[in-house]
């Protein structure tokens, strides 16, 4: 399966910096009420750990994945992200459009823009908070 790591444009709604890394659960529950399909809720439940390094680059890893761990990567030029690695294999997507907001302690991501096709770790992104672990 591929996986497409949100792509976005984000704007900082709040003074913060967003580089870090930042931790999230998620259960199949909460996907399949963000618009996840069955499968995608799956597939897209357990912890994520997102890793932003100089608004430039961006890290996705899950633990605990009922199909195993994903490991995702990509880059952020302007208000872009891309994913050019999912699980170790090349990739060159767009995926989305979100704004994020940095605040005590945490990180959020909300839709600003249609969503991509194919929304899947767009969803695990946007939603709850991410809390900031370093």
């Amino acid at each position: 399966m591929v996986r497409l790591i949100l792509a976005a444009a984000l704007a900082t709604a709040a003074p913060g910096d967003p580089n870090g890394t930042f931790v999230k659960t998620l259960s199949a529950a909460e996907l399949r009420h963000a618009g996840a399909s069955s499968r995608e809720a799956a597939w897209g439940s357990g912890t994520w750990t997102l890793v932003l390094a100089d608004f430039r680059r961006w890290t996705l890893r899950q633990r605990g994945g009922i199909y195993g761990n994903a490991v995702d990567a990509g880059r952020i030029d302007g208000d872009r992200f891309t994913l050019t690695t999912a699980d170790g294999f090349a990739h060159n997507e767009y995926v989305g459009q979100l704004r994020v907001i940095v605040k005590r302690g945490t990180l959020q991501f909300f839709w600003i823009a249609p969503q991509p096709r194919n929304a899947d770790v767009a969803r695990i992104l946007s939603g709850r908070p991410w809390k900031r672990v370093k």
